[in-house]
């Protein structure tokens, strides 16, 4: 999932060279917390000028989503700049 042709970040691949990206993380919370926390590490760091994100891939731990391939198309789709990805 990339950024919109329009924005500051389209044509940035994906760690590609020059591309800053953060790793996305959260501590033992609620099921429902977990996406709004998520979104607002990505939409923080996006304005921080990071070129993307990565959603965390370990299943079957409390602090990881079970799905981060559909958790990142759902921010993908609730921010319109940056990247997202699983790592």
């Amino acid at each position: 999932m990339t950024a919109a042709a329009g924005s500051d970040l389209a044509g940035r691949r994906p760690f590609g060279p020059g591309g800053v990206s953060l790793g996305l993380y959260l501590p033992p919370t609620r099921p429902g917390e977990v996406a709004e926390g998520l979104l607002t590490q990505a939409r923080t760091a996006i304005d921080c000028g990071f070129d993307g994100v990565t959603i965390p891939e370990h299943h079957g731990q409390s602090t990881y989503p079970p799905n981060p391939v559909l958790l990142a198309v759902s921010l993908a789709s609730r921010i319109s700049a940056g990247w997202f990805g699983a790592a």
